[in-house]
């Protein structure tokens, strides 16, 4: 579960070059930074607690000296009209001036005041080192949700006549990746549907099991920053499962694109729970435990609910989280993609639920396949013919694909050649005998491209696939007097 996380940044802008060359930053409600779940600024309008933005003079005003002091948000509006006023900081008790809003404020990005040096001496009025402290808060912050998206507030200095003051820009807030959640396929080499075990079981090596790892969903960080806040208060420390971010629930669905789920429906094994057949594992043992199995389970779908504490547990070790397959030993076991969804599901309506989607392994059958390098051009002088046998004890599906000299490919099932109704052949079975005419119109079929331009003279390259331990590909091609040209 990936959760953007905003940071309420203190900084100091820099400016040189102008006579009032001021600095500003945030001071309230806490200095230092803090972080703010960027879910819970929802599409419906959510404000901030009140923010200080602190701006310090740098040079001293002119007696009666009047400016107006503009402010303008980026990524953001001010959700209600901001308030002014001027500190002590300059080293005198007194700093009389007058303060009086011109325009902007509620719902704007901008607002701008006048300010005017009242004091009845220099000293009385507004001296170098003195504050202007705009008390704000903020709302319209969608755009924050973006990983590294900020929202800044620039303050600059104007009369009629021109600039005081270059503009200062302080970060308000600052997105950022702190909680997130991956998704990923197991990487388990050498591991297929056993056409031998008449797709009954998985071969992993050379050892048969009717378990198999699909891939991994992982909570890669569970616990938030030091000095992370609440959005309510930004005083109140954020924590996992907690506060705004209590979750009702977090859902994972793994969906099969292809295939599907017939072969672990059924499975069985300690006879006290069901669907165990298709199981997250939440304790990092590697082997099912109760309460792991998915809550539904069909043909084409698993889908687990799980609680805070169970999402907390997928950050524990690189084996909490891992979701296995368990095959009932006699369905035959479809080869199939999978597709996988995590969805967050937050108690408080104002924040926003999440969603993240990755991909599992594939499950594909091992079975065997036979070359012939040296096939004639289609449609020249002489025709080749060729046998595909099932050397094994084990009935399959057959495929073929052929390449031109240029490696394109065309892939079409053996029942696609003419004269041939079935793609299947039963153990130690053979396929009727078949010309290169016949196969070069199944691969145009598949890919009309496949003989067009310079490759209408190629040499092509044949490899057929059966879907069992072994299989044998013989050819032969006859010169116009009958004699065995070539041999394969």
């Amino acid at each position: 579960m990936k959760k953007n996380y905003i940071a309420l940044a203190v900084g100091t802008a820099f400016v040189s070059g102008t006579a009032f060359a001021g600095t500003g930053s945030i001071t309230a409600p806490t200095a230092g930074q803090q972080s703010v779940p960027a879910e819970y600024f929802t599409a419906a309008t959510v404000a901030s607690p009140s923010i200080t933005h602190r701006y310090t003079t740098a040079t001293e005003f002119a007696q009666s000296a009047a400016i107006n002091v503009v402010y303008t948000l980026s990524n953001g509006i001010f959700s209600s009209a901001p308030t002014l006023a001027v500190a002590n900081g300059g080293g005198d008790a007194t700093d009389s001036s007058t303060i009086s809003l011109v325009s902007g404020g509620d719902n704007s990005s901008t607002v701008t005041f006048r300010i005017t040096d009242t004091g009845d001496t220099a000293a009385n009025g507004i001296d170098a080192g003195d504050h202007f402290d705009l008390s704000f808060a903020v709302d319209g912050l969608t755009a924050l949700a973006t990983d590294g998206a900020e929202m800044e507030v620039s303050v600059a200095l104007t009369d009629n006549i021109g600039t005081w003051d270059t503009a200062v820009t302080t970060d308000v807030l600052v997105s950022n990746d702190v909680f997130s959640t991956s998704v990923t396929a197991d990487v388990t080499t050498n591991t297929n549907i056993d056409v031998g075990q008449s797709s009954t079981q998985f071969i992993v090596g050379t050892a048969n099991t009717k378990t198999v790892p699909l891939g991994n969903v992982q909570n890669t960080v569970s616990t938030t920053p030091a000095g992370s806040l609440e959005l309510d208060d930004l005083t109140t420390a954020v924590a996992f499962n907690a506060n705004n971010a209590i979750l009702t629930s977090i859902t994972v669905t793994v969906d099969a694109l292809t295939g599907g789920f017939g072969a672990y429906v059924g499975t069985d094994t300690n006879n006290t729970v069901t669907n165990e057949g298709v199981y997250i594992d939440l304790d990092g043992g590697n082997s099912f435990t109760a309460g792991e199995e998915a809550d539904t389970l069909t043909a084409s779908q698993a889908t687990w609910t799980l609680t805070g504490a169970q999402v907390t547990a997928l950050g524990v070790s690189a084996d909490n989280g891992q979701v296995y397959v368990v095959a009932d030993g006699s369905t035959t076991i479809d080869p199939s993609t999978f597709s996988v969804t995590v969805a967050a599901n937050y108690t408080d309506s104002a924040t926003l639920d999440e969603s993240f989607t990755g991909s599992f392994r594939s499950l594909e059958k091992n079975g065997s396949s036979a070359t012939a390098n040296y096939v004639l051009t289609p449609g020249g002088a002489f025709e080749q013919y060729f046998k595909i046998t099932n050397t094994s004890g084990v009935s399959g599906d057959v495929s073929i694909t052929m390449y031109n000299e240029a490696g394109t490919a065309a892939t079409f099932a053996l029942s696609a050649v003419e004269d041939i109704s079935t793609s299947t052949l039963v153990g130690n079975a053979s396929s009727p005998l078949i010309t290169l005419t016949q196969l070069a119109d199944a691969a145009v079929t598949a890919n009309s491209a496949f003989l067009t331009g310079d490759a209408a003279d190629d040499k092509l390259r044949l490899v057929v696939e059966g879907e069992f331990p072994s299989i044998d590909l013989d050819s032969v091609s006859l010169d116009a007097n009958g004699f065995e040209m070539t041999t394969n």
